[in-house]
């Protein structure tokens, strides 16, 4: 068996802790947990229709976030608008006007990659 020289070994084993240390330094942090809640207000309309909110709260560890654009969908009718931006108290808002839906209209908010929530609006 060869054994390498000590001045090889010392410098193998700088450079390895160098290399680790370089390596930590630029592993981001792990972003905050985050969460979309989705609200209708109401969330039931009569057979002929009504407007109905749409108030998207997104948070994350940290408390609320701020300038997060949130975009909203649902499966009859169109989101006015079709996406916003979130307050200082991370709220974004939303109208759907409904003429005539079906018996369930199901609503979703995005933010990003940071999720999603969906609400049902029931018709009666």
């Amino acid at each position: 068996m060869r054994r390498e020289p000590l001045a090889w070994r010392v410098l193998g084993a700088l450079l390895l802790t160098a290399g680790l240390a370089a390596c930590e330094e630029g592993i981001p942090p792990p972003l905050p947990e985050s969460q979309v809640s989705l609200s209708a207000n109401p969330t039931t309309v009569n057979s002929t229709g009504g407007t109905v909110t749409l108030t998207a709260t997104v948070t994350n560890d940290s408390g609320p976030v701020n300038a997060q654009v949130v975009t909203f969908a649902a499966t009859f009718g169109t989101p006015n608008p079709a996406s916003a931006t979130t307050n200082s108290s991370g709220i974004a808002t939303s109208s759907l006007a409904l003429v005539n839906p079906p018996a369930q209209v199901t609503a979703t908010a995005t933010a990003g990659e940071l999720g999603s929530d969906s609400v049902t609006i029931t018709v009666q």
